[in-house]
């Protein structure tokens, strides 16, 4: 046993631990803020199925009733074009750019502060936007699908030019038969 020698040591973990606990911090408030950011993904689809497609559907009626006008029967009308437009000139470009906008904003909007304390984009911000990403992806193809489908889409240009030009005859005639009573003595 003279070969074995007892040494003591003496850690000073204080930094170590201050280090953890701050880590600890961060990984607990960016898991609130993915939890929150899946609660809601998870929320927006349960809003698109379900009892809540009802309530959904419902408000945006209502919505669609109060802003009405011009600009949205403009926008019925040209949008199946645009949509199918995009598709043929762009193909999956644009639902990819468009996926990839959503999935940043996303992230970084959970990820910003870790980010900014670390001085860099963990690589599980990274992994988390490729998983959302793919997610989105999946949704704005079918968002397309949708705009492309001309059973879902409301008047076309035909239907409201003939509405515009039936409203300006019928002013029109109103009008001249207002000019003409009211010089008409008989």
């Amino acid at each position: 046993m003279a070969d074995e020698v007892l040494v003591r040591v003496r850690l000073d973990t204080k930094q170590a631990k201050a280090e953890l606990d701050v880590l600890r911090k961060e990984g607990k408030k960016t898991g609130e803020e993915v939890g929150r950011g899946l609660r809601g993904t998870l929320s927006a689809g349960l809003r698109a199925t379900g009892a809540g497609a009802a309530f959904g559907v419902g408000l945006q009626a209502v919505q669609s009733a109060t802003r009405g006008g011009v600009g949205d029967i403009l926008g019925e009308s040209f949008g199946l074009w645009s949509a199918k437009l995009a598709d043929w000139t762009l193909g999956d470009l644009a639902v990819d750019a468009r996926a990839t906008v959503r999935a940043r904003e996303e992230v970084s909007q959970t990820f910003a502060y870790v980010s900014g304390v670390r001085d860099g984009i963990p690589p599980q911000a990274r992994s988390i936007f490729e998983q959302i990403k793919t997610v989105r992806i999946h949704q704005e193809k079918g968002l397309m699908m949708f705009q492309m489908d001309e059973a879902m889409r409301g008047p076309g240009l035909e239907e409201a030019s003939n509405k515009i030009a039936d409203r300006l005859a019928t002013a029109l005639k109103d009008g001249l038969r207002d000019f003409f009573s009211s010089i008409n003595p008989f």
